[in-house]
């Protein structure tokens, strides 16, 4: 991630879920969040405070639960994304 995006967008945290074929109960349950933190998350508007009312823990175990599972979200001054290791915790 760069500096520009601490933590992905909320755009990426959707397409992640989905890109892993999951319900966001099974993210929450999975990460150990409440389900209406991952509808929050996933919901945020950058122009409106973005996670400002997320906690900061909760975002690292969305993070670490993606991490796990394989994707990598990607930020760069142009562009924002996600991949998916076919190989979680492969080296590239």
């Amino acid at each position: 991630m760069s500096a520009q995006h601490l933590f992905p967008t909320a755009a990426q945290m959707a397409a992640a879920r989905t890109l892993l074929g999951l319900t966001q109960l099974e993210v929450a349950d999975g990460a150990g969040v409440a389900l209406s933190t991952v509808k929050r998350i996933e919901g945020a508007r950058e122009e409106e405070g973005g996670f400002a009312n997320v906690r900061v823990t909760s975002l690292q175990r969305l993070l670490g639960f993606y991490e796990a599972r394989g994707i990598e979200f990607t930020s760069s001054a142009h562009r924002i994304g996600i991949s998916l290791s076919v190989t979680p915790g492969a080296p590239e």
